[in-house]
């Protein structure tokens, strides 16, 4: 589950700035006690899963947000993947 932890955080990148914010937005869903947890990036939750989910979620203030590759690299990766050159 801390790869899975890992990936929720690097997709959603680190949003120091929101923490007290979020904090509060999550603690509204974890009084909402929902029977069921939809999301566009992960399959369907039983609502016994969002103490979990929200978890994950909260982590996200303070991890180190993400840094993509410069455009020679994201070429290189296109290359090696057989995709599209420059542009």
């Amino acid at each position: 589950m801390a790869q899975l932890n890992d990936t929720r955080i690097l997709v959603t990148g680190g949003t120091s700035g929101l923490g007290r914010a979020m904090a509060q937005a999550l603690d509204a869903v974890r009084r909402f006690e929902p029977s069921l947890v939809l999301s566009g990036h992960l399959p369907a939750n039983p609502g016994t899963m969002t103490d979990r989910l929200l978890g994950s979620l909260e982590a996200v203030p303070s991890a180190d947000p993400f840094v993509g590759p410069d455009q020679v690299a994201l070429e290189q990766l296109l290359a090696e993947m057989g995709g599209v050159g420059p542009m």
